[in-house]
């Protein structure tokens, strides 16, 4: 049995694009390359399938690379529904060393970090020598990018609405509480008014009283 029908057979391949890759992969010598994001420091089952073929075509010739996404994970990953949790560029280093250390000993694939590569990139830089090469339309026109754009859009929008609302709530607590404390300076005058009216009266109260005696 060849590579090819062996993958299929073990439920590995569902479809290709060109059947050209069938001829490539039973003849070996391909390299490619898999990734992962260092957001943990251990391997687990979510990497067993996609983990298992590239060592079951290395077995066959090829020569695949780990790469893991220093630089990427660095950035996060927004979801529709929340963001990933940020990581210190410490723990992502942490990570990576341990999942390169675990990968090599069970694997024995090539690792690479394309934090190596990323760091020292600046914007303008990015956007010279890299950006000219991404068509807007092209990606735009791929559903996840469509859906990311749109859910985006509806949480820029949720965000203006909680915001809103929150500074409406904001707003309402503060005229409350300037209005207790007007109030409560309004009751404060009106005592002093009060006791000093009644401070009057009582002098002259007792004014008269000392002018009857005499």
């Amino acid at each position: 049995m060849k590579l090819y029908d062996e993958l299929v057979w073990r439920g590995l391949i569902e479809s290709i694009t060109d059947e050209e890759v069938i001829e490539k992969i039973n003849n070996g010598g391909l390299t490619f390359y898999i990734g992962t994001d260092p957001t943990g420091d251990s391997l687990h089952i979510g990497h067993y399938s996609t983990f298992s073929m590239a060592f079951r075509l290395k077995k066959g010739g090829h020569n695949p690379i780990l790469l893991v996404g220093g630089g990427t994970g660095a950035i996060g990953d927004p979801k529709p529904s929340a963001e990933r949790p940020m990581i210190t560029l410490e723990q992502l280093d942490y990570n990576y060393k341990r999942l390169r250390k675990q990968v090599e000993e069970i694997f024995g694939f090539e690792v690479v970090n394309n934090f190596d590569w990323i760091k020292d990139i600046n914007v303008i830089d990015f956007l010279r020598d890299y950006g000219k090469y991404f068509n807007v339309n092209y990606m735009l026109a791929k559903d996840k990018v469509k859906n990311t754009v749109k859910n985006g859009s509806n949480n820029v929008k949720n965000a203006v609405k909680n915001n809103s609302e929150k500074a409406t709530e904001e707003t309402i607590k503060n005229a409350a509480k300037e209005t207790g404390e007007q109030a409560t300076e309004k009751t404060i005058k009106n005592v002093a008014k009060e006791t000093g009216k009644q401070a009057t009266e009582e002098t002259t109260e007792a004014s008269d009283e000392e002018s009857a005696v005499e």
